[in-house]
């Protein structure tokens, strides 16, 4: 679920200045890191993408602004024609020869954040689609991004089991140091889809000061310079990441901060959202 801007290249991260004795808030409430206004322009922002060249980074804008901010979410006008557009784009995925499952598993995914009883009603064979990415699945497993891949797939397909799932935690705990020792820029996100589907390997390996300052550094440099698709992206990211707790389940992506799982608290969670 990684993404950048389509027209400016990377920031080089390694030139940031990070220092080490300073304390690093690990915390990350994205109500307090975004304005309104900050908002205003990012939805702006959005509205005005050629779709026929960002419709996956368009889904992807509205899925993470509704798991950040319902209410912003509300403002966003989500065209139709971002939907009439999409089993077009799936069918191409679908049809091509070396396909790009993984990228058409976080899209499928994205869109059943956004109104999965929508995204079902398109007309797609999604018995097919099921079928087509299960028998790719031992390129996904051995893809950097199998964990943005199995949860587009639990979103996708909230009633089935995720496939891969114990053959990949090899390959997500090599991802996951990879990207720490290289400083990557996609490492929010990927360390927040990497927690939801082996959260264990986040308690072993967990962020240090200096590498949440460096996600701080990189977040504040996106928005001084208007960034505004990685700005949401590294923010659900960081949100995933500071939450108590995170869990991918047949009600979609939850996380709170609370010490205990809604079904283990007889007091409730004002703070846990579902998609």
């Amino acid at each position: 679920m990684v993404l950048e801007t389509l027209s400016q290249s990377p920031i080089s991260i390694k030139n940031l200045v990070i220092d080490p004795s300073q304390p690093a808030t690990r915390f990350f409430d994205p109500t307090r890191e975004l304005s309104a206004r900050d908002w205003d322009q990012a939805i702006y922002s959005f509205e005005t993408f050629n779709i026929d060249r960002s419709l996956p980074q368009l889904f992807k804008m509205a899925a993470d602004t509704k798991i950040l901010s319902p209410v912003q979410y509300s403002n966003l006008r989500f065209m139709d024609e971002w939907w009439n557009a999409l089993p077009h784009s799936i069918n191409l995925t679908l049809g091509q020869q070396f396909r790009r499952m993984n990228s058409l598993m976080e899209l499928l995914g994205h869109a059943a954040v956004i109104d999965r009883d929508r995204l079902m009603s398109l007309p797609l064979d999604f018995s097919k689609i099921q079928q087509t990415i299960v028998g790719d699945l031992k390129f996904a497993v051995n893809h950097d991004g199998y964990c943005q891949w199995a949860t587009g797939f639990k979103l996708t397909f909230p009633d089935q089991e995720i496939p891969g799932v114990a053959d990949s935690r090899w390959k997500a705990e090599d991802k996951l140091l990879r990207m720490r020792r290289e400083n990557d820029w996609g490492l929010a996100e990927t360390s927040a889809a990497i927690r939801l589907i082996h959260p264990d390997l986040l308690e072993k390996h967990p962020l240090g000061a200096g590498e949440w300052k460096t996600l701080r550094l990189r977040f504040q440099k996106y928005k001084q310079e208007k960034r505004w698709l990685p700005i949401v992206s590294e923010a659900f990211g960081m949100t995933l990441l500071s939450a108590d707790w995170t869990r991918l389940s047949e009600r979609g992506i939850e996380f709170g901060n609370n010490t205990t799982f809604p079904e283990n608290s007889n007091t409730g969670i004002p703070a846990m959202r579902k998609f």
